[in-house]
């Protein structure tokens, strides 16, 4: 009896010690279920996320933060707020309103807009039914100063205020096939209508429209157009800043105007707040900083240019009386404003001047903004040199030290440009640079040729100067006076050409080459004939090179010159040299198909007209379809 009662007992007890392990055992599962469910959603989260970051990279890969930043780091504190007080920003800033802001060149148009930018932005932080976006243009030809570009850009930047993304911007993505493709600007107009429609108001600010409309002046009036367009089914607030040019501002009769204009109170608070670049044994006297500031004020003639371009004029002077004299002699206009810059770069030492030159020479006559990276090598590179000494690259601060005032580095982006778009028309109007292009393809052609990239695939991180060297080395050459570089040995050599030809023909996307690994026994004649530079082709061929020659891709001289529409070096490959148009590539490409693929009817008409032409045939693996729309009739017509 007395063994069963302690069997009961030990049975009561091992149950209770089953039900406990059993409750931790669910407790346990709840956590882990719990644990598989937050990476579960975490996952999905990415995913998301990872989704989200394609579209946006889909609609544009400008980086306006960037040009904000730079923009607005320029900026005098405390400046401008008139601007933001006056009545015709109080007007614009109702709902669906456009306004204009003319302005004369210097006025300081750029800063205004970013103030505005950056009132908007913090006005309407808390607020997620309001949505701002805004463009910078430049002066400078840039990539990413394309329709679609600029369109899509306007579009992410409401998508990434909003946070979701609008269902028709979402097919939009699928419909491309997840952003392979590219749409039409139509389409980019009917995203960016979807994106404003989602907000209760927006703003759009678009500075300097004159600077788009010098380098492109068919697409600023196509963009104004389709913002107009889309103003009237879908109202946003549209403010854009311009200088005064009748085919930009007769758009705008009937608008909201408000001139822009250097305001002696903004221009005194910015020469007192740089008066630190003045000597500090000059500036001590009595009386010196009001002399300073009125001076200054009184030769900026309306132009916020004006005052920081003569503080720096003043920041060499040594003493009180220096400074006094300088004062009086300040230039009345800008082009004598720049006049007297470059006397001082050229009053420097002669390792100054000349290092001023030559940053001057790549920043003005450069085919799109240098980094700072590439312009420290640009102006190292010493002539007939087989390797870029690094006892020759200047520091960063000097770039700008040297050039009294003239270029900007813009700390956000690292990209130097010049002080302003009028110093760009200053001098391309003098002739301070007669052999910029000659000195900039010697460069070019020098670096290209350096034997460490032989063996070495360029990175941009070791070698910042060869994108830009091997993309515009023929832009330069061609506006060359002299042939002296001619004589290039990554022209003659199998593997520096190859490596110049995997950034180069990559460049053109139309050219169909994807694969840079398969870029290789490229010939300078390949090269040369892709850029149509019939002279230093010939010269290639009198030396040795066949005009027959092929490269891994199976690709001639004549192939490259049909893919990137160059009619005359097509010609004479075929009527001189007689090379073959029906030898195609390895993807049974030929030069007649890659022609009319790319839309290049003159030399489609001239490979059609050659008697050696054979029947045309299609890639094995490629038909009709993958041809452009109207390239389909011509196929019909063969």
């Amino acid at each position: 009896m007395a063994d069963t009662k302690t069997n009961t007992a030990i049975i009561k007890t091992d149950t209770t010690e089953i039900k406990g392990n059993l409750a931790n055992i669910k407790t346990k599962t709840a956590e882990i279920n719990n644990g598989i469910a937050r990476l579960h959603n975490r996952q999905d989260a990415q995913v998301k996320d990872f989704e989200h970051q394609r579209i946006l990279k889909f609609l544009s890969q400008l980086d306006h933060v960037s040009q904000h930043q730079d923009v607005l780091a320029k900026r005098q504190p405390g400046t401008g707020e008139w601007f933001l007080n006056c009545p015709e920003f109080q007007e614009w800033i109702q709902p669906g309103q456009i306004m204009l802001c003319p302005g004369i060149p210097g006025a300081g148009k750029t800063i205004i807009a970013s103030i505005v930018i950056e009132h908007l932005k913090a006005k309407f932080k808390d607020e997620p039914t309001i949505g701002v976006a805004y463009l910078y243009f430049s002066y400078q030809p840039q990539q990413d100063q394309i329709l679609h570009e600029l369109v899509g850009s306007l579009t992410r930047q409401l998508v990434e205020t909003h946070g979701d993304i609008p269902a028709e911007v979402q097919a939009l993505f699928a419909s491309s096939n997840s952003g392979k493709q590219r749409i039409s600007l139509e389409h980019h107009v009917a995203a960016l209508q979807a994106a404003i429609q989602s907000f209760k108001q927006v703003f759009v600010v678009m500075d300097a429209l004159d600077e788009y409309h010098i380098t492109n002046h068919s697409d600023l009036s196509s963009l104004l157009s389709k913002l107009f367009s889309l103003h009237g089914s879908a109202p946003f607030n549209l403010m854009a800043t311009s200088r005064k040019i009748t085919e930009i501002t007769s758009l705008f009769q009937g608008y909201v105007w408000k001139e822009i204009e250097a305001y002696e109170e903004d221009v005194d608070m910015y020469v007192e707040g740089n008066m630190s670049l003045l000597r500090k044994n000059v500036t001590k006297h009595a009386g010196i900083r009001d002399l300073v500031r009125k001076a200054v004020s009184q030769a900026t003639q309306g132009m916020f240019l004006m005052a920081r371009l003569h503080m720096e004029t003043l920041k060499g002077q040594t003493t009180v009386g220096g400074l006094k004299r300088a004062l009086q002699r300040l230039p009345r206009g800008i082009n004598q404003t720049y006049d007297e810059a470059m006397r001082r770069i050229d009053a420097q030492t002669e390792e100054e001047r000349l290092l001023a030159r030559k940053i001057l020479t790549w920043v003005i006559h450069a085919k799109r903004p240098l980094s700072t990276l590439e312009l420290i090598e640009a102006v190292a590179v010493e002539p007939r040199t087989s390797n870029l000494d690094a006892d020759f690259l200047p520091d960063v601060d000097d770039l700008d030290s040297v050039c009294a005032g003239l270029i900007s580095i813009d700390k956000n982006s690292n990209v130097v440009r010049l002080v302003h778009y009028t110093a760009q028309e200053y001098f391309e109007g003098s002739t301070w640079f007669p052999r910029a292009h000659d000195d900039i393809i010697i460069a070019c052609a020098t670096y290209l040729s350096y034997d460490c990239f032989k063996n070495t695939v360029p990175h941009s991180r070791f070698a910042p100067l060869y994108k830009y060297a091997a993309l515009f080395w023929g832009s330069h050459g061609r506006e060359a006076k002299n042939s002296d570089w001619h004589g290039a040995q990554f022209l003659r050599d199998t593997a520096l050409a190859s490596r110049v030809g995997r950034k180069l023909f990559s460049k053109h996307e139309k050219s169909d080459v994807k694969k840079g690994s398969f870029i290789r026994n490229v010939l300078g004649i390949h090269l040369t004939a892709f850029l149509g530079m019939i002279k230093l082709m010939n010269s290639l061929i009198s030396e040795g090179q066949s005009p027959h020659s092929r490269d891994l891709q199976g690709r001639t001289a004549l192939w490259y010159a049909a893919g990137n529409g160059k009619d005359a070096t097509s010609r004479l490959l075929l009527q001189v040299h007689q090379v073959d148009p029906n030898i195609s590539d390895r993807d049974e490409v030929t030069p007649l198909y890659i022609a009319i693929t790319m839309g290049h009817s003159d030399v489609v008409d001239t490979l059609l007209a050659s008697p050696t032409l054979g029947p045309f045939t299609f890639p094995q693996n490629d038909g009709p379809s993958s041809l452009r729309y109207w390239g389909r009739s011509i196929i019909r017509d063969l």
